[in-house]
């Protein structure tokens, strides 16, 4: 059987997306059966996962791409149902919890899988293990260890930059949440899904018109309460530096806000028209209504449980599900299972995690004393001020995070045609 050195996993996956081994395409039927499994992808584990692993280098499949898609359109419609019930007035009461819930579930396990992350992808790379990574893996530790030294200057960096200039650091913040949320999400529906990779200007547009639209409702809806972890995440700059927050006006964000749901609407608009065309209908529609998902919920709920619960729903499971179907961060075995998966990335995140709640739990008592549910929120934001430009670094490592090239038509000929070997 010939080596498949153009195609991702997304657009094997498109030439039967039903995943019943009977698409139209007979090397793709081949490569199923190549270890003697059978084609459904519910029939073994090892069959159309086990060989996309082997190709892209991320465990990819029918399975996998509906926890990546479905589920986190699900969460979101059902808790804009439950708005719709309840009224956004419970919204404002519970508007810490999303964030609170994200401590300990998905949410700060995925950035604390950073330090075995680190120890995995070496400058040299690593090799998927066979059986389950543990705790107990101590060469790993060592290697990350080794290589973590980067990651803490930038924390470094940016906590200067926070308690030194709070606002500008806010706004940068804001710039780099657009992009790292954008393309976790554009990764996750567009790269996994698309029989042709999108080209840099189109991926571009996804992404911005997904973090703008998090971001922009938000502070459309309520400038105030959008602002507010950020206004007390100033009062570090006021007690280190004497130099809090300028803002003190939070009505001229509102404009700001209407701004950016503006252009993440005309961004939206331009990179469902592309991919329509280039890709089909069902995955433009499929697009277009998680955008309006996203940008509804941030317009009806308080900002801090709209952000909350994107972070938590959509982002933050995104994320760990990658992980958790990624042989080199979980291995082999567990990559195929997504639930296994996930439990093993919440595993190994505990030796960052736990020293990460403690620094978040210290800093909110430094807040208010005692911590309330608002300021443990406002310490846990801050702290992600300071860890997400490294993060975001390092999840560029990932494997299969570059953009595949663009496919030739004779690629495409070639892939269709029958293979006589």
């Amino acid at each position: 059987m010939k080596t498949i050195a153009t195609e991702s996993p997304g657009s094997l996956l498109l030439a039967d997306p039903a995943g019943t081994g009977r698409g139209s395409n007979p090397r793709l039927r081949r490569l199923r059966r190549a270890d003697g499994s059978p084609d459904s992808f519910g029939g073994s584990r090892r069959s159309l996962v086990g060989e996309a692993t082997r190709l892209d280098g991320v465990a990819v499949g029918v399975a996998t791409f509906r926890w990546l898609r479905v589920v986190p359109m699900v969460a979101m419609g059902a808790m804009l149902l439950a708005i719709a019930l309840a009224g956004p007035a419970f919204t404002e009461r519970f508007a810490a919890w999303p964030f609170l819930i994200s401590f300990l579930l998905l949410g700060m396990p995925h950035g604390a899988m950073d330090l075995w992350a680190a120890g995995r992808l070496r400058p040299v790379g690593a090799a998927a293990t066979a059986g389950p990574p543990t705790l107990f893996a101590v060469s790993t530790w060592l290697a990350a260890l080794g290589t973590f030294g980067g990651y803490l200057l930038w924390m470094t960096v940016s906590l200067a930059a926070v308690l030194a200039v709070p606002d500008l650091a806010a706004g940068l913040f804001f710039v780099l949440t657009v992009v790292h949320w954008g393309l976790g999400d554009q990764w996750a529906t567009q790269r996994a899904e698309m029989r042709i990779a999108p080209g840099v200007a189109m991926a571009g547009c996804f992404i911005l018109a997904r973090g703008c639209l998090v971001l922009g409702p938000a502070f459309a809806h309520d400038p105030a309460g959008a602002w507010a972890p950020f206004a007390a995440i100033a009062s570090y700059g006021t007690a280190f530096f004497g130099s809090g927050s300028i803002v003190t006006e939070t009505a001229i964000l509102g404009p700001v806000g209407i701004a950016l749901t503006s252009v993440g609407v005309v961004a939206a608009i331009v990179a469902a028209a592309w991919r329509w065309r280039h890709d089909g209908a069902r995955g433009a529609g499929l697009d277009l209504v998680e955008h309006a998902l996203v940008a509804t919920l941030c317009l009806v709920a308080s900002p801090l449980f709209a952000v909350g619960c994107y972070f938590l729903l959509v982002h933050s499971w995104r994320h760990a599900v990658r992980l958790g179907t990624t042989p080199e961060m979980v291995g082999s075995d567990a990559a195929s299972r997504p639930a296994l998966g996930l439990l093993r990335v919440h595993l190994l995140s505990l030796p960052l995690l736990v020293p990460t709640g403690v620094i978040c739990l210290l800093a909110a008592w430094r807040l208010e004393a005692p911590p309330s549910a608002f300021s443990i929120v406002a310490a846990m934001i801050a702290f992600f001020m300071i860890s997400t430009l490294p993060h975001h670094l390092l999840g560029l490592k990932l494997p299969g995070q570059r953009p595949a090239r663009r496919h030739a038509s004779a690629d495409l000929h070639d892939l269709a045609a029958p293979d006589p070997t």
